[in-house]
């Protein structure tokens, strides 16, 4: 019998670490964890410290620890990079999966944005997502290991975080509302989908940089009425545009002191989407619509809530 496959899956307490764990596992592969968390495999902080593997060989390593936040992205996302492949140096993996983010492209505003487009994040956690892919690319050469970059968009899933879980919590408690008449897009991309892509990828041999999306880029009012019905049922307010305008600019003069400003007003009326066709062409890629995927999953039958 052909031996399992082992995997190392970093940030797998984590929102999208727990995805990728359970589907590498599911897959047949022999998961080993790294985060913080006591019941890790081997429990490590990456922005502090390089892992001690003892001499253990991964055939995948998916390396999902991270951070989004700006204070502190550059000791976890670009430093813990550099500590973890110092970990990987004596016995380097086959294929290396990092999980990036479509915020190294450093835009608020477009539509299809694909691969090639520039890579100029405005964000001290783009920038250290990037420069962690720039690391990568020069260590995973040099070892002879096979690197493969996602850049996933807005991620749907337990414990999601940023803007959907922003939309999700003001719908809950009702200070969420539609402006009327916005036709905004995003895509988003449920946490199911990135670890299928994850597992895929590795197995393909796929190397690069792939956006990671479901396709779809359904407008933003879509998008809340889905979150909606998966929060019991509930209802959002319709406020007319111009109200909001006028919102937005007493929240300038508050200086932030106030629930809508003009900086978050083109949050919530510009369109954002990506395009994912590189990924489609790469493996048999067949996502969850995101928004239909709210509206009509069975969450009784699966223990994630989103």
């Amino acid at each position: 019998m052909e031996k399992q496959p082992s995997a190392l899956v970093t940030g797998a307490s984590g929102f999208i670490g727990k995805y990728v764990a359970r589907e590498l596992r599911d897959a047949g592969y022999d998961v080993s964890t790294l985060s913080r968390s006591e019941d890790a495999d081997f429990r490590c902080d990456l922005a502090q410290s390089v892992p001690d593997f003892s001499g253990r060989r991964f055939r995948v390593v998916a390396h999902v620890a991270g951070t989004a936040d700006n204070a502190s992205a550059d000791a976890v996302n670009r430093q813990g990079t550099e500590n973890l492949a110092k970990g990987l140096a004596e016995a380097p993996p086959e294929a290396f999966v990092f999980i990036s983010s479509a915020s190294v492209y450093g835009i608020t505003e477009g539509e299809n944005i694909d691969e090639s487009h520039p890579l100029a994040p405005v964000t001290d956690y783009g920038r250290s997502k990037l420069a962690a892919e720039q690391f990568l690319t020069e260590w995973t050469k040099r070892n002879a290991v096979r690197l493969t970059v996602l850049r996933p968009v807005m991620v749907v899933g337990t414990g999601m975080t940023g803007q959907l879980m922003t939309m999700a919590r003001g719908i809950d408690c009702g200070t969420y509302f539609n402006i009327k008449g916005n036709t905004a897009r995003r895509s988003v991309v449920h946490a199911i989908d990135v670890a299928r892509a994850v597992r895929l990828l590795a197995e393909a041999g796929a190397s690069g940089a792939f956006n990671v999306t479901d396709g779809v880029d359904p407008s933003l009012i879509d998008l809340a009425e889905a979150f909606a019905v998966r929060i019991k049922g509930k209802r959002i307010a319709d406020v007319p545009a111009r109200w909001i305008r006028l919102a937005a600019r007493f929240g300038d003069l508050l200086k932030g002191h106030f629930p809508i400003d003009s900086s978050r007003l083109d949050k919530i009326t510009k369109t954002l989407t990506f395009d994912s066709s590189r990924l489609r062409a790469a493996i048999e890629w067949q996502p969850i619509d995101v928004v239909d995927y709210l509206r009509t999953h069975d969450y009784e039958n699966d223990g994630l809530e989103f």
